[in-house]
């Protein structure tokens, strides 16, 4: 753990008082300057701190992703792949003994960037380029499943109860949600009650938000959270427009 500068300056301090010569040192002058030399050496011991750490932390990394058979060497071993075809890959998740049905088997699940920051799936030219790469460098005798899917679809509809005007909050609104999906974790569920949250929290003039209804790929979640088959979620829609139904109460 990282000590703060003003734990390393109470350092400084207690080992100036415990010695003999230094803690003579007491004069205004002597005292100004000394309060200089400890918060820059207080600084430097910081900075050393946080280099340090920050190596630790890569070192531990890059050896994480060269142990064999590990999530971080499959990762690697996708990162290498989508570098030699100049993929752009946004996401990656790896799971070990998925499905249950197949304990020997390594799920990995990719999504890629279209160029304009929106999250999608891999083509199929490229799926099995990735496929095959992936196939000649695993581990013996592991299945390993590599897939890539277009995003779960998502109709929701909510109870907002808000002050303002209301087309504003409503604008607001939907494009907090989709940010919201946008922004996810990969390969995370999805909470009603952290989605409500969330609009509560960062759409200026909700009051507060209930989810009434939420479906994604035309199947009604009835609990709290739903795992994504793909990995990643967005807004359906319907002739063009957003699957988002707001019922909005002053």
């Amino acid at each position: 753990m990282i000590p703060s500068q003003t734990s390393l300056e109470n350092d400084i301090n207690n080992a100036i008082a415990s010695d003999a010569d230094l803690s003579a040192l007491n004069s205004s002058s002597s005292t100004s300057n000394f309060k200089v030399w400890a918060k820059l050496a207080a600084a430097i011991h910081l900075l050393v701190y946080q280099l340090v750490d920050g190596m630790k932390t890569e070192i531990a990394a890059i050896a994480a992703s060269q142990v064999w058979g590990t999530r971080d060497w499959y990762a690697q071993i996708v990162n290498t792949w989508a570098i030699n075809n100049s993929i752009t890959l946004l996401r990656i998740s790896v799971r070990e003994n998925a499905p249950t049905a197949w304990p020997s088997t390594v799920v990995i699940k990719l999504a890629q960037d279209d160029g304009n920051g929106r999250t999608i799936n891999l083509n199929d030219t490229d799926l099995t380029s990735c496929r095959d790469y992936i196939t000649k460098n695993k581990v013996a005798g592991v299945n390993v499943m590599v897939v890539s899917q277009p995003a779960d679809q998502v109709d929701v509809s909510l109870d907002i109860r808000y002050v303002g005007t209301k087309s504003t909050v409503e604008a607001a609104i939907n494009a907090a949600i989709l940010t919201y999906l946008n922004t996810m974790a990969f390969d995370t569920s999805l909470s009603k009650t952290l989605l409500e949250s969330y609009l509560i929290t960062t759409v200026t003039g909700v009051k507060d938000a209930v989810i009434t209804s939420l479906t994604v790929n035309g199947v009604i979640v009835a609990n709290n959270t739903i795992e994504s088959e793909s990995g990643y979620f967005e807004i359906g829609q319907n002739a063009g427009t957003d699957l988002i139904n707001l019922n909005m109460y002053v």
